[in-house]
């Protein structure tokens, strides 16, 4: 167990430095019920936004359907056929209980110079790890003398969400699927938009404290957001009927990244936060029967 104290020092600085924003990867359902003999249509997508695409998923993404059983359907990128802004995934429902749909996406890694701060949402982005790129080489026209190396990150996206048919054991959505990075339903997942919902953020299989969650509705701008406890859970009041998507952003946590002085500019003091981001949604439908 880490020690109170130790998580309130963390939490003291991770949210001193900030969370990265950025893309997560998430499928919305149709429905949350299925039948036997259905053809399901998950339409993958990327975007900042609560439910509605940006972009189509580009790098390496992993699609997978399991049923209750453990029968598990994989299918990658190229399985996929890109519809608008989505990469959608067709898979056919053969069994009764529950389908666990989990995603996993990667486009490498992204490393950020903002070159004429305060505008930290411009500046040059490098689809390269820090140590792949030579800093003194780059053309700094224009660029101000406080410019600095935002972050440098690969960037690992996850999410998942549910199909129920007949004979549903609805407990086997609270259990781990082994991510990374996770979020469990710790809440019968039929009582999504009726109350209090408690969620639990895992990092490497174990209670992952002091994380921010969010939580919104597609198409709607209010968000609720809480910290996990030392259990790595919150409570969200989801107190509206409707689809729910629920975020965590490990961002520049120092438990995960490292601090690095690398080049900047005369006047810039920014340390650069270096390691990976673990970026996870949870879809979770008003509609699921059986």
């Amino acid at each position: 167990m880490i020690p109170e104290r130790t998580i309130l020092f963390i939490l003291a600085i991770f949210f001193l430095t900030g969370i990265a924003a950025g893309h997560e990867t998430w499928t919305i359902p149709d429905s949350g019920t299925v039948k036997i003999g259905d053809t399901v249509s998950l339409a993958v997508g990327s975007s900042h936004a609560w439910g509605k695409s940006e972009e189509v998923p580009e790098g390496y993404i992993v699609a997978v359907m399991s049923d209750q059983d453990g029968n598990r359907e994989v299918k990658t990128g190229d399985d996929a056929t890109i519809t608008g802004l989505y990469r959608v995934f067709d898979y056919a429902v053969r069994n009764d209980g529950l389908y666990q749909v989990t995603l996993y996406h990667t486009e490498g890694s992204w490393t950020h110079m903002v070159t004429n701060p305060p505008d930290t949402e411009g500046g040059l982005w490098i689809n390269k790890k820090i140590e792949d790129i030579d800093i003194s080489q780059i053309q700094k026209e224009n660029w101000s003398d406080a410019w600095y190396v935002e972050a440098s990150y690969p960037i690992h996206c996850y999410s998942k969400t549910f199909l129920a048919s007949r004979n549903t054991d609805f407990s086997r959505a609270g259990m781990p699927t082994h991510s990374t990075f996770e979020i469990i339903p710790e809440t019968d997942i039929r009582s999504t938009g009726s109350g209090d919902f408690v969620v639990r953020v895992l990092y490497k299989g174990a209670p992952f404290p002091g994380v921010m969650v969010r939580a919104g509705m597609p198409d709607r701008e209010e968000t609720l957001t809480a910290v996990t406890d030392l259990k790595g859970r919150v409570v969200l009041p989801l107190n509206r009927s409707g689809t729910w998507i629920i975020k965590a952003d490990t961002g520049s946590d120092p438990r995960i990244v490292t601090y690095r002085d690398l080049p900047r500019g005369q006047r810039s003091t920014w340390i650069t936060p270096v390691g990976p981001v673990y970026r996870y949604a949870l879809v979770l439908r008003p509609d699921y029967t059986g």
